[in-house]
């Protein structure tokens, strides 16, 4: 698929740009690329007056203005950042730019395919990745100008964050774009960003993200025009510039870029007319064969940001022990991206992790007595608090809030998410983590720990009694604790003391319509908040925080119709609703997509999965999530590529395939690692996922079903033998099926025909 060129491997479809492919019959590169005096500066006149119709002359200025930068205080080449230590979290921004109405097919592969990839690459290096893509999010009652400075101040941002060296990618194809007037440019403006009369916004951007300063950080791709050929002639107008003045534009444009940057930063890449689609509400043509261009797009920024932050260790090389620290505490950081403030319900949980004394406890029952003895826990000490709430409610925001802001002011606390790992749902990686807390930094076995529970517990005896004397003091946060795995069994919560001393607060999280849970925390007495829906001040902050990190707004009434949505005060549903409109392709449509967002979880996580589903040329996820709505408790990840594989032999998917779906479920599903062997299974991370993939798939999964069951019964009896080896032995699978009640086993073929 790849091919090579000068020792470096090149996507089909991409080459090295070649300035030389727009040079006029009389010019040539020695021509064009003739050092300018400094001294001609001051004779160069820089007003709007200028000849906007002579583009030689409108070059002459900027190619002065690029000695200016070059020999001035505006840049100063750099090859890393200040705080480049590797061990903070930091943010970069990637600033994107091209003309608006033909490169809507680029831009959506770059939000919804090679964004995500790239940011989860980041975040194995801890840095936080946003990228800016004003498709919109300026509103429309902005003035010109006011627009123009937002665009501009945005990619300021960028710069300013890598000391001028901004993350920065354009598109170039036939449209040259909308050149301002002087009507649309204030004095301040042009004085701010040295702007050139009779140049495009994009051209602008370009100047100002990259050409002037020479930025490594940049790569330009240029759109082959024979792609027009395929285009339908009723909507070629779409993708050209019929004016003159814009097409000499782009053609000197073009050719600048070539002579000016390194053949690995300027692109020409080739593309086809694929369908024109709907989704939006509006006819738009979309291109297909961009698989180049997302290669290409993706290993350029993973190289830039190497050579940027060269020492930001990849978290994948640390210890398995402060991997799934680094894990938790991102899990932290991305439950608070949103929130800042939940003012009354973080004060009530800061009262009870500083307070000596704690009120309100209930009379003991003989088996909280009984507990207590068992455990080591004697009657002065103090019971964990709960924060009790139904799916979205924001129960694991307020957790992590809380967690944040005792971190913020001096306590020493342990926030364990459970999920937010493959091991973090085990009694043992949860009472260990406990354990390890609890432990003194000098210790001689400081991170070593029996993997039996009783022997856990017995080491958490000798710290609480530790403890008890000590004027040590420590938060225990566990959010999630219905996610655990043995949350179904009787041994469920052994793992959670009665009470800590009181120089120990423990704050739970739990689903309210969890039973098992409910009863356990019930029977334990221990202290409860009842998470209450957000305020309209609440919902405007986190639709207001959320649209800022990308330089987004929503306009007065786009606000008020997102607001007015019944479930807008449920926080998982504004999130995801909020994620929904900032992928969304049209900006002109945006309010009627607000208007047309579905009140309930579990209808909007439809919509969601319909999209995606549409997205999903190869069929993987399609597959992947009528498997876990077969089977509730998971599928085994490792036997996920095989399971989707079409082949007669059953070899498995290619794992870029494979991640490629994972990555696009990552929201929605749990990846947990369950019993004494490890084995990770893939489940849903909402009960309301369920509801929506039945809505899906409900009349596809009879078969599935049944076999899915088997799955499930004797995963944990037959674990020498992998899924698909069992699909294979007839015999073994009626063997199987006599374990299962009332199952019906189809013949052998329709179950591997049918399976996925």
């Amino acid at each position: 698929m790849y091919r090579k060129y000068k020792g470096k491997f090149t996507s089909r479809g991409l080459r090295p740009f070649s300035a030389v492919a727009f040079l006029s019959d009389t010019e040539s590169l020695s021509s064009l690329s003739r050092p300018v005096s400094a001294m001609s500066l001051s004779n160069v006149n820089l007003s709007l007056e200028s000849d906007n119709g002579n583009v030689a002359h409108l070059w002459r200025i900027i190619e002065q203005q690029c000695w200016k930068y070059e020999n001035s205080s505006h840049h100063s080449q750099t090859t890393s950042c200040i705080g480049n230590s590797g061990h903070e979290w930091k943010t970069i921004r990637i600033f994107v730019s091209s003309t608006f109405t033909d490169f809507y097919s680029e831009r959506e592969i770059l939000v919804k395919k090679i964004f995500p990839e790239l940011r989860e690459w980041c975040e194995c290096r801890k840095l936080h990745l946003v990228e800016c893509d004003l498709r919109w999010g300026i509103p429309n009652d902005l003035s010109s100008s006011a627009a123009i400075a937002t665009c501009l101040s945005e990619l300021d941002r960028c710069n300013e964050e890598t000391d001028g060296e901004p993350f920065f990618i354009n598109m170039l194809s036939e449209r040259y774009g909308w050149i301002p007037s002087a009507e649309d440019l204030t004095e301040d403006l042009q004085e701010s960003y040295d702007w050139i009369p009779g140049v495009s916004i994009t051209h602008m951007e370009i100047l100002h993200g990259a050409y002037r300063i020479k930025n490594p950080n940049a790569i330009f791709l240029i759109r082959d025009p024979s792609f027009l050929d395929s285009v339908p002639d009723d909507k070629r107008k779409r993708f050209v510039d019929e004016d003159d003045l814009a097409k000499e534009h782009l053609k000197v444009l073009k050719r600048k870029l070539g002579q000016n940057f390194s053949q690995d930063q300027v692109k020409l890449y080739n593309c086809h007319y694929d369908s024109l689609e709907e989704s939006t509400g509006r006819k738009k043509v979309v291109l297909g064969g961009l698989d180049g261009f997302a290669k290409t797009v993706l290993e350029f920024f993973q190289d830039a940001i190497s050579r940027k932050y060269p020492n930001r260790y990849n978290i994948e090389s640390l210890s398995q022990l402060d991997q799934e620290e680094n894990a938790h505490l991102r899990m932290m950081e991305v439950m608070t991206k949103y929130v800042q403030q939940l003012n009354d319900e973080v004060a009530a949980m800061m009262k009870f992790a500083k307070e000596r004394e704690v009120n309100g406890f209930k009379a003991m029952t003989d088996a909280v007595h009984n507990l207590m003895e068992l455990q080591g826990v004697n009657e002065k000490d103090i019971p964990p608090l709960c924060i009790i709430g139904e799916t979205g409610s924001g129960k694991s925001t307020l957790a992590a809030l809380f967690a944040k802001t005792a971190i913020k002011e001096g306590l020493n606390v342990l926030y364990h998410c459970v999920g937010s790992t493959s091991a973090s749902s085990t009694d043992t990686k949860i009472l260990g983590r406990i354990i390890l807390a609890l432990r003194d930094q000098d210790h001689p076995d400081k991170s070593a720990l029996p993997e039996d529970i009783q022997s856990l517990h017995c080491l958490l005896k000798e710290q609480f009694q530790e403890w008890r004397g000590s004027q040590k003091r420590l938060v225990i946060v566990v959010d999630g604790i219905n996610k655990a795995d043995d949350a179904e069994t009787f041994s469920y919560m052994s793992w959670l003391p009665v009470r800590f001393p009181r120089n120990i607060r423990c704050i739970l999280t739990t689903n309210s319509s969890h039973l098992p849970s409910m009863a356990r925390l019930t029977s334990r007495q221990v202290l409860t908040i009842a998470v209450q829906p957000l305020s309209e001040d609440l919902q405007k902050d986190i639709v207001e925080n959320f649209f800022r990190t990308s330089n987004k707004k929503l306009d007065k009434e786009q606000l008020t119709a997102l607001m007015h949505k019944k479930c807008a005060s449920h926080p998982l549903w504004l999130i995801l609703a909020c994620e929904e409109l900032r992928v969304f392709g049209d900006f002109r449509m945006l309010t009627r997509k607000i208007r047309s967002l579905p009140d309930g979880l579990g209808p909007l996580l439809t919509d969601i999965l319909n999209r995606l589903l549409q997205m999903d040329k190869e069929g993987y996820l399609s597959k992947v999530l009528r498997l876990i709505y077969c089977s509730p408790d998971g599928i085994p990840e490792s036997e996920l590529p095989r399971l989707l594989s079409d082949s007669d032999d059953h070899e498995p998917i290619p794992l870029l395939s494979w991640a490629t779906a994972r990555r696009e479920l990552k929201i929605f599903t749990n990846s947990v690692t369950y019993g004494y062997n490890g084995v990770q299974m893939i489940s849903f991370k909402y009960g309301a996922m369920m509801q929506a993939a039945k809505s899906i798939f409900e009349l596809q999964v009879k078969i599935r079903g049944c076999f899915c069951h088997l799955i499930q019964s004797t995963w944990t009896i037959v674990q020498n033998l992998s899924l698909v080896d069992l699909c294979h032995e007839e015999q073994e699978v009626k063997h199987l099926c006599v374990i299962v009640d009332s199952l019906v086993l189809p013949s052998l073929d329709d179950v591997l025909e049918d399976l996925v």
